[in-house]
């Protein structure tokens, strides 16, 4: 009698980008609080978060990757500063 080694597979309760990402773009669209957003669809309030603040992460870096085209006029005029420090 051999034994055989278990199988390599990912454990049960692990969440992938490739699960969230979907609900993540849902909730987006959706016009939900996040709490009503996790109600309906079972999510862990915590998990959510997480996973929220992962996709706004990577997609930020990505658009910022993109560099915006510059107006025929410059860079445009300089910001004055909101209030004078003594």
């Amino acid at each position: 009698m051999s034994r055989q080694a278990p199988a390599q597979s990912k454990p049960a309760g692990r969440i992938t980008a490739a699960t969230m990402w979907p609900l993540v773009k849902r909730y987006l669209s959706s016009g939900l609080s996040q709490k009503a957003f996790c109600r309906e669809t079972h999510l862990s309030y915590a998990v959510f978060r997480y996973w929220l603040q992962k996709y706004r992460i990577t997609h930020a870096v990505s658009s910022q990757t993109e560099k915006p085209a510059q107006s025929a006029a410059g860079p445009g005029p300089k910001k004055r500063p909101l209030c004078r420090l003594p």
